[in-house]
């Protein structure tokens, strides 16, 4: 399912051009990629990792927009592979199979134009939060509430304002863990 998502959403990142929005996102990449710094020589308007994940695939593949479009399809199958492994351990098989269909179903791209947001790499950090969560319900442990932190920090230089509302509720999570779960 994540390499049929990927195949949908590669056919849209070639299309429908849009020189403000995507321009926005491509130029602090290339910025950085060409050694300026970030918030004193250039300026993005979402968090710091997205930029520099961007000039990495930049500097990778080539300083084009289809690069940056292309990256976001593929994080849009990482998010489908991301829910499909979540979603079974709650539903059936074909619950699952549904919930995914849907999920590919209802990409914005279908009906916007293919943007290079930063949610959307956001979506991939708070799916694999949430396996650490999961994972730290069925096994205490030091490390995962670490690797939690560092994926907690990760989302935030993504996208402050999704960071934020994730780090708090991760926080809440724990305290609630802790005072009435945990045994």
């Amino acid at each position: 399912m994540a390499l049929i998502m990927f195949v949908i959403a590669s056919s849209f990142a070639r299309i429908n051009i849009d020189p403000h929005h995507q321009g926005m996102v491509l130029k602090p990449a290339i910025d950085v990629l060409n050694g300026m710094v970030l918030y004193r020589d250039t300026y993005s308007m979402y968090g710091a990792f997205y930029t520099y994940f961007q000039a990495l695939a930049l500097w990778i593949f080539g300083a084009e927009l289809l690069v940056l479009q292309i990256q976001t399809a593929f994080m849009y199958a990482v998010s489908v592979f991301l829910l499909y492994k979540l979603w079974r351990h709650f539903l059936p098989k074909a619950a699952t199979m549904l919930s995914v269909v849907l999920f590919i179903a209802m990409a914005p791209f279908y009906t916007e134009f293919f943007y290079p947001w930063s949610s959307v790499f956001t979506m991939v950090f708070t799916l694999i939060i949430i396996f650490i969560l999961y994972s730290y319900i069925n096994k205490e442990s030091i490390t995962k509430l670490l690797l939690l932190g560092v994926m907690t920090a990760v989302s935030f230089y993504t996208r402050q304002a999704v960071g934020g509302t994730l780090f708090l509720a991760v926080i809440i999570f724990l305290i609630v863990y802790a005072l009435f779960v945990k045994e």
